[in-house]
């Protein structure tokens, strides 16, 4: 199923979300992960919204591809939009990274498709602490065990609105970093506690 199509066929999941399930990583959540791990530098964002987390990259020195499905208002970067990356060809980059759509198992279908498709050496996703649990998610992390899970230990606020409040920082919902490297020469399987707000004197 594409994209758009999960968008169309299964609707709304009963509690409030914003419009295309938008919450955009604040830039303090993109800088913590580069703080905290040797992210390449080629890098395909398909989930790129507004472009935040492209364009933090690319402040940071990295080459961004930056795509959505949907186009928003004010692009903070240049996006090809109209792109679903349920059905989209594989990019020439050394990865991916990306905070995929939460609802109807998007995520999964994402990493999934990164890694057992794309086949990508470099994957990381930013998504709720919560994306650990679940039963329905046993076999994505058994079969995919992720080289490096970086818990954010204070949250983010993914609501545009208050990215210049508090530096993006006080947020209602813990968010963690996923991380597949098979490039990765230190020990795998590590769950590591990094502080965003121990970032903010660099954004």
């Amino acid at each position: 199923m594409s994209l758009r199509d999960a968008y169309i066929v299964k609707g709304s999941e009963g509690e409030h979300r914003n419009d295309n399930d938008y919450y955009p990583t604040p830039p303090i959540g993109t800088l913590t992960l580069l703080k905290n791990y040797p992210v390449p530098e080629r890098l395909w964002e398909p989930a790129a919204g507004r472009g935040h987390i492209a364009k933090e990259l690319i402040r940071n020195g990295h080459k961004v591809i930056a795509t959505d499905l949907f186009e928003y208002d004010d692009p903070l970067v240049d996006i090809e939009t109209g792109v679903d990356f349920m059905t989209a060809e594989r990019r020439d980059v050394d990865g991916v990274i990306t905070n995929p759509p939460f609802k109807h198992s998007l995520p999964e279908k994402f990493i999934r498709r990164m890694l057992e498709v794309h086949k990508y050496p470099f994957v990381a996703v930013f998504c709720r602490l919560t994306f650990m649990e679940s039963i329905s998610r046993y076999d994505l992390f058994t079969d995919h065990p992720p080289a490096r899970i970086l818990v954010l230990s204070g949250r983010v606020n993914c609501h545009e609105d208050y990215f210049d409040q508090n530096n993006g920082l006080g947020g209602m919902v813990a968010y963690a970093w996923f991380v597949w490297d098979d490039l990765m020469t230190l020990t795998k399987g590590t769950t590591k506690w990094v502080k965003p707000s121990d970032h903010v004197k660099d954004l």
